[in-house]
């Protein structure tokens, strides 16, 4: 509480980012605050995958954005949207399709986080390999797919299904971002605490703007 107190004294809003959001989003979110000049300082607190909502009901941060962010208890949570998921695969592996159909991928592993970061956020990912007809063996043991496991993706070893933002900025020479079919979507939340000061609110007030052209239709 004293550290949220001593952040809106000096005019610093401290926003919680997981890794998908952190590549595009976030310095999209500080690139506009410091063009529109709003007098504010933006934090940038980047967190693990399920632990945004944490991090704003600690008062680690005044913001939060990320994908599922659970059940909120102390904080106040909208939805900014969805982003389409993509699929992260060696080219070999995608041939020369724009889309990828799980159903083939039966053989190749799905790299992702361990289930106990994100309960709600795994078993969704989970979902939409199964409604495609993949019931996916999950190799886990990284924080995140960007880490020290990705050559695993760049020796066609795995693949792995992310935001399609991510996925775009995660595309070397090997490794290829391609759509899903039929497409899917992840809901893009925005969590602030319950009591949260003025600026706090000016920054949420930019994060939507920005998230406008993002939306998908529900």
């Amino acid at each position: 509480a004293a550290a949220a107190v001593n952040r809106e004294w000096a005019g610093v809003v401290t926003v919680a980012a997981s890794p998908s959001v952190v590549n595009v989003l976030l310095p999209d979110l500080l690139r506009a605050v410091d063009y529109q000049q709003l007098g504010l300082t933006v934090q940038a607190l980047e967190v693990e995958t399920g632990e945004v909502l944490g991090a704003v009901e600690s008062g680690r941060a005044d913001l939060g954005i990320g994908h599922l962010l659970g059940d909120a208890t102390h904080a106040v949570k909208r939805s900014l949207g969805r982003d389409e998921i993509h699929v992260l695969l060696h080219r070999r592996l995608s041939r020369a399709s724009k889309s990828v159909d799980l159903g083939r991928l039966a053989k190749v592993p799905l790299l992702l986080w361990p289930r106990e970061r994100s309960p709600l956020y795994y078993d969704y990912l989970m979902d939409i390999c199964r409604q495609r007809g993949l019931e996916p063996l999950v190799l886990t043991g990284t924080s995140r797919i960007s880490g020290s496991w990705r050559y695993f993706l760049e020796d066609a070893r795995a693949f792995s299904i992310v935001p399609a933002d991510f996925a775009h900025q995660e595309v070397r020479a090997a490794v290829a971002a391609r759509r899903l079919e039929p497409p899917a979507y992840l809901p893009l939340e925005v969590a602030w605490n319950k009591n949260a000061s003025a600026d706090v609110m000016r920054i949420l007030a930019v994060v939507v703007e920005l998230t406008q052209d993002r939306r998908e239709p529900a």
